[in-house]
């Protein structure tokens, strides 16, 4: 081929190698000890979640967004804390968002009628360390927070 000569059929590909989010979870789930065919709640093209019942008061949801995106794919990992009180409801949540400054990594948020305790990370490049550490972040400080909330002096 000389110089001038430019290939006609010049295909790039993407090989993004042996990296399935969902089998990473499943595997994840796998080693804390629990079945992820059991833990699967919900399962379409672009998302899964899992419950896994940690103990008998934490269940720790695991929710796959966006499947398909190599580079997009999105893990949230959730504990519900508390159900948000009807009595003095706006005391409790003034006191759970001045105490939210103080976590690192984490949010809260009110879902339904529960005060929930996540995170959220990009899956690409990460593996079962990766997402176990993210969930040691989580539970710690849940557990530190709870204390905290119930500590409202």
């Amino acid at each position: 081929m000389s110089a001038k000569t430019k290939p006609t059929n010049l295909v790039l590909k993407s090989i993004t190698g042996d990296k399935d989010p969902v089998r990473l979870i499943e595997d994840f789930i796998q080693d804390l000890g629990f079945d992820a065919e059991e833990c699967l709640n919900i399962r379409s093209a672009e998302t899964c979640r899992w419950v896994v019942p940690l103990n008998d008061e934490v269940q720790l949801e695991l929710l796959l967004e966006n499947i398909k995106q190599v580079f997009g794919t999105i893990l949230y990992m959730g504990v519900n804390l508390t159900t948000v009180p009807l009595k003095d409801t706006q005391n409790f949540l003034i006191h759970a968002l001045e105490t939210a400054d103080s976590l690192i990594g984490v949010k809260v948020s009110v879902v339904g009628h529960f005060l929930v305790l996540s995170s959220t990370a990009n899956l690409h490049d990460k593996n079962i360390s990766d997402i176990n550490y993210q969930m040691t972040e989580l539970l710690q400080q849940s557990a530190w927070y709870q204390g905290a909330l119930t500590n409202n002096d």
